[in-house]
């Protein structure tokens, strides 16, 4: 029972004439069986239409042609796993001064879930940070956050442990953690993986294929220390008090049309890196979530409005110490908090106007945010 037959990428093909080859971006990612679909991840694999809101004849009308296209490669996860398209997991980064590419980020995610040595996870709580890391040991290499570090970076967790600056529990997160309310919205992905369940429950299936499946459908493919748009359903299904953050990068699409695909996906991570670290630091990881549903656009869930202030001033900070991407484009978002999503929505437009007002030239924008939070409302300043 191999579920990530069911698992299944859409890439955009982009011929890049002046390098002579071929580039690909990462579209979107379905659950597809028996005739059924949810869509985890919607990056633009129909154009302007939303798959997910379309009735399942038409949806599946556009995934038919997208199998035919010369425009797209559509590849399960179990032909990523097995090699079958290794143009698709590049092993080398590119642009050494920018963050890890859509390949390094799919190889992250895919190729460590091959046989191999085992992974063993755990809190990282280290003395200053706001909540605790996840800390993954494979063999000799350690990850902190889905990030390998290197041989110096793992001597000095170590020396973190020893000296108790550091300490590290076994890590409370389970592939059961899934709520049952995912049924309310994607019945028969819930169906699935509690077929999965069931069969680790009997010992026929090893209890880390149900932690890989269930990591793989809910976290972004580029950025996997956050949730996709999956999980982001998910977690409106559980409604709670707090802020929700809209989120819109400026001029991003100014970045392909200037460079080149390959370009803006080192930017996405680079701009998702900066959403996680920022969170990490203001909120702290237990309290704030992170969600990515669009290319460019992502949103988050913070306990209070002075939680949302401090996220999006520690972003500003965290994007300022980042180089322009390819000398041209500094990193910048524009975010709308509210009690609700359709306040969030409206503020960010708010934000987005303040922007514009502010009239920098492309590539050079600041971040902006606006409230609509009641007797709050209005641009906050995030200098």
């Amino acid at each position: 029972m191999d579920h990530h037959k069911h698992i299944v990428y859409v890439f955009g093909v982009h011929p890049h004439e002046e390098k002579d080859d071929v580039h690909h971006t990462l579209l979107g990612k379905l659950w597809m069986k028996d005739g059924k679909m949810s869509v985890l991840e919607d990056h633009g694999m129909a154009g302007d239409q939303d798959l997910s809101k379309m009735p399942p004849e038409s949806a599946a009308r556009i995934i038919k042609r997208m199998m035919t296209s010369q425009r797209r490669v559509v590849a399960t996860s179990h032909d990523l796993r097995t090699g079958e398209y290794p143009e698709l997991l590049p092993k080398t980064p590119r642009h050494g001064d920018l963050p890890t590419d859509l390949g390094e980020a799919l190889h992250s995610q895919i190729t460590e879930k091959l046989p191999g040595p085992k992974v063993s996870e755990f809190e990282y709580h280290r003395t200053g940070m706001p909540g605790p890391q996840t800390l993954k040991v494979s063999g000799s290499q350690m990850y902190l956050d889905d990030q390998a570090l290197q041989p110096d970076e793992s001597k000095l967790v170590m020396e973190h442990l020893k000296s108790g600056k550091a300490l590290i529990r076994p890590s409370v997160k389970t592939s059961m953690a899934k709520s049952e309310s995912l049924a309310k919205i994607e019945p028969h992905l819930e169906a699935a993986l509690g077929q999965i369940r069931e069969a680790v429950k009997r010992g026929h299936v090893h209890p880390d294929a149900l932690k890989t499946v269930n990591q793989t459908l809910f976290t972004d493919t580029m950025i996997p220390s956050i949730g996709n748009k999956a999980a982001y359903n998910d977690f409106l299904s559980r409604p709670r008090e707090g802020v929700h953050v809209h989120l819109d990068g400026n001029d991003f699409g100014s970045i392909n049309k200037m460079h080149d695909h390959e370009t803006g996906n080192h930017a996405i991570t680079a701009m998702g890196r900066a959403l996680r670290q920022a969170m990490d630091e203001s909120v702290g990881r237990k309290n704030g979530k992170l969600f990515r549903t669009g290319g460019d656009e992502f949103v988050a869930h913070v306990p209070s409005h002075e939680h949302a202030a401090l996220f999006a001033r520690s972003l500003r900070s965290k994007f300022e110490g980042i180089p322009a991407i390819r000398g041209t484009h500094r990193l910048s978002m524009s975010l709308g908090f509210g009690p609700t999503r359709d306040h969030a929505e409206e503020a960010l437009k708010d934000a987005k106007a303040a922007k514009k007002a502010a009239n920098a030239p492309l590539g050079q924008a600041k971040t902006h945010a606006a409230s609509r939070m009641p007797g709050r409302e209005g641009i906050i300043p995030v200098d």
